[in-house]
């Protein structure tokens, strides 16, 4: 991957457009101050901790089982213990009081900040789903999806990981104990919300309406807000 510094990623934007957080990017030096969960960690560039010099981070490019997920009534629910499971490994990677790298890419509606983590120039949001205990979710939005969003992203890196993760039967892809439902799905069901973004597939090109999700794998799935997002970034409706 080349340098992040300078330019605001254009995986930032989609996420920003997405949640409607600020919109600009920056390299931070900092600390794992505690792992939330397997794809959430709170970071702080102060290492004494200082309140005001914290951020809770949502890795992007990747997602997740959930642990705490707020329902529409029914409390707080989680995937069990992938869940945990996921949020052990991350805990692996990068342990409380280590120092790492953020590439901040903004924040959401959730005031979380968006980012890639890096330790020693590995992009642990990357490991997660190489291990198997995260699966890509990558959203293309905004006047900056376009064909070059992959590349400048690293994109088939994350989809190429979930394939080999997948074929070697690692986290959640276990054959003897698999996850059934993949965390947006859980969101989706939980929070009795439809699904509303279009999913193309990478290697073919095609993509489908939010509701046709399923057929298209989900180590290949890209996502749009829009149609129109899909076609300028080179998909075509299926037909």
């Amino acid at each position: 991957m080349g340098s992040r510094v300078g330019f605001a990623p254009l995986f930032a934007v989609a996420w920003i457009l997405l949640f409607g957080g600020d919109s600009f990017a920056k390299m931070q030096k900092g600390y794992v101050q505690k792992i939330t969960d397997g794809d959430t960690i709170w970071f702080n560039t102060n290492k004494n901790f200082s309140v005001d010099s914290r951020l809770k981070i949502r890795m992007v490019h990747m997602d997740a089982p959930e642990t705490h997920l707020p329902t529409n009534g029914n409390g707080i629910v989680n995937q069990g213990h992938w869940g945990d499971d996921a949020t052990a490994y991350l805990s692996k990677l990068i342990n409380v009081n280590m120092p790492v790298s953020l590439d901040n890419q903004g924040s959401d509606k959730y005031q979380r900040t968006l980012g890639v983590v890096f330790y020693k120039d590995r992009d642990v949001n990357l490991k997660m789903v190489e291990s198997g205990w995260a699966i890509p979710y990558v959203i293309c939005s905004g006047p900056t999806c376009n064909k070059q969003f992959f590349a400048k992203e690293n994109i088939e890196a994350y989809l190429t990981a979930c394939q080999e993760a997948r074929a070697a039967g690692r986290g959640i892809w276990d054959p003897a104990d698999p996850l059934e439902e993949m965390p947006f799905e859980f969101r989706l069901r939980q929070q009795e919300r439809d699904a509303d973004k279009w999913v193309g597939d990478y290697k073919t090109k095609v993509m489908v309406e939010p509701n046709e999700y399923a057929t298209i794998d989900v180590c290949r799935r890209i996502f749009f807000l829009k149609k129109s997002e899909g076609t300028r970034a080179g998909f075509h409706e299926s037909k």
